[in-house]
């Protein structure tokens, strides 16, 4: 039987920064919000979600046997006790110093700085993922048709 999500991430103030000291940065905050370009754009639950800030729609979610889950529930990678993340064929993992490595070699490399334990690890990894899935920058909910 897996861990319930509530045991698998860890919330702190981290940043995922590309590594060629880009300034711009995803924060990832001790309460739980995803923040990029100053604005807050998701919210991590202790339930393992990442919900969409504006519309309250999942995003991902990390569930008790380590599958990272879609909004629409399907498995799309697999993540381990250490925070290394599985996808198809290609192992992502955080090293010592923060690199990210395994991600796509064509784009910038990402370093993440502030955690310090392999639960926060995580939390950034399933950020990272959810980026790579969804646009970066708040979608503000469709006004009510009068």
């Amino acid at each position: 039987v897996g861990e319930t999500p509530t045991e698998r991430l860890e919330f702190g103030e981290m940043r995922l920064v590309e590594a060629d000291d880009s300034p711009q940065a995803v924060l990832i905050h001790a309460d739980g919000g995803v923040e990029v370009d100053g604005e807050v754009i998701a919210s991590l639950g202790t339930d393992g979600r990442m919900v969409q800030h504006h519309t309250g729609e999942i995003i991902i979610e990390l569930d008790g046997d380590g599958n990272l889950r879609d909004g629409h529930g399907a498995v799309v990678a697999t993540m381990a006790d250490d925070g290394s993340l599985t996808v198809g064929d290609i192992t992502m993992t955080i090293a010592a110093d923060g690199m990210v490595l395994g991600t796509n070699p064509n784009g910038p490399p990402m370093k993440l700085e502030g955690a310090t334990t392999d639960g926060q690890r995580r939390t950034a990894m399933l950020v990272l993922t959810a980026l790579s899935l969804s646009p970066p920058h708040p979608v503000e909910p469709a006004a009510a048709t009068p």
